[in-house]
């Protein structure tokens, strides 16, 4: 027995809490590696400071935050149905509402769909600069389109409205 109708049967709610634990403090220790390279930047950063971000590092550890979050919205509102009593209990004991940014199902599917929308965005066809990985101060625009890998799906989510 995994749930009754009040949602979870209290020997297995530390069960829950313990894999949501899991997700959070994952997310915080990405949280804390990338304030910790920028708190090494100096007060007034260069170009040469910016451009010495590790930017992968930096990426790897805002797409962790971004993967774990997903993964505790799926305990508050799960995917599939017959979960609804579950997440009725968990949203209740941690006060999480809809006024919550992992309620944010858009964003969740845009993660969990992003080889999808991938497809898609590559599908337009490309031209000009491509940054695969890009941490720093926006290039000078010379006229010659400039696409960001981490925002990609945020321009095709744009492209695909206007179409």
């Amino acid at each position: 027995m995994t749930s009754t109708n009040q949602g979870i049967w209290p020997p297995y709610e530390a069960f829950y809490i313990s894999s949501m634990q899991f997700n959070s403090q994952s997310a915080v220790r990405s949280i804390a590696r990338v304030s910790a390279v920028f708190e090494k930047l100096p007060s007034q950063p260069t170009l040469e400071d910016i451009e010495a971000l590790p930017s992968q590092k930096i990426l790897n550890e805002l797409q962790n935050v971004i993967l774990q979050g997903a993964a505790l919205a799926r305990y508050f509102w799960p995917v599939r149905t017959g979960h609804e009593d579950r997440a009725e209990h968990l949203k209740q004991a941690f006060s999480v509402t809809g006024d919550s940014p992992l309620y944010d199902r858009d964003l969740r599917n845009t993660i969990e769909h992003f080889d999808e929308r991938l497809d898609k965005y590559l599908g337009f066809g490309l031209v000009g600069y491509i940054f695969p990985e890009f941490v720093g101060y926006r290039p000078i625009d010379d006229g010659v389109p400039v696409h960001f890998f981490p925002s990609l799906l945020h321009r095709y989510r744009s492209l695909s409205a206007s179409r």
